[in-house]
């Protein structure tokens, strides 16, 4: 009964999180005519799986993804590639996490935009132990909000606003299963 209700949970929070990501997309990613394809933004969707962190099939953009790759390794693209990056559920599972980020940043461009979501290690779930806080083999690190937060600032990115995604949409961000976070690429402040 356990094992079913946190499959459940979990179903119901991926569905959430894609959802909130394909409204974050289209947000930031709209085309400036929608007629014209040149004018969609260069977006990555980086250690999205073969389905993508949204559902491509709304024409939500044209997004590149990247799965398969080791991203404990320096990634194959060009500086300044990228108006937006899409990594979602992707840095608990890094090594290298230093090298990624770094290498998020090297390929967005300047005053470019990260969506980033990852486990929240301080949500609800945990507190009350239906969720274990200790890492799964695969996993190397979780983050709360607030570490997630100084984590990322040491590479000069600036967090526009952080959500919360849970089952439901209850809770404040912090006791979410789920954090997400846009961060600007601020050039002003390199690493």
């Amino acid at each position: 009964m356990r094992k079913a209700l946190g499959r459940w949970l979990e179903q119901r929070n991926i569905c959430n999180l894609r959802i909130k990501i394909e409204s974050e997309v289209r947000c930031i990613g709209e085309p400036v005519t929608a007629t014209d394809e040149s004018h969609y933004p260069e977006i990555l969707d980086a250690g999205s799986g073969k389905l993508g962190s949204w559902d491509y099939t709304k024409g939500v953009t044209k997004a590149d993804l990247c799965y398969g790759n080791d991203f404990n390794k320096p990634l194959v693209f060009m500086d300044n590639e990228f108006d937006l990056i899409v990594c979602s559920g992707v840095i608990q599972y890094l090594e290298n996490l230093e090298l990624f980020i770094t290498e998020l940043k090297r390929i967005l461009k300047p005053d470019g935009r990260i969506i980033l979501a990852t486990i929240n290690n301080d949500c609800w779930l945990r507190r009350i132990g239906l969720v274990k806080r200790a890492l799964k083999k695969d996993e190397w690190q979780l983050f709360t909000e607030q570490s997630l937060e100084i984590f990322i600032n040491k590479f000069g990115f600036k967090k526009e606003h952080s959500w919360g995604i849970d089952f439901v949409p209850l809770f404040p961000t912090g006791l979410c299963t789920n954090i997400g976070v846009i961060l600007t690429n601020d050039r002003n402040n390199t690493v």
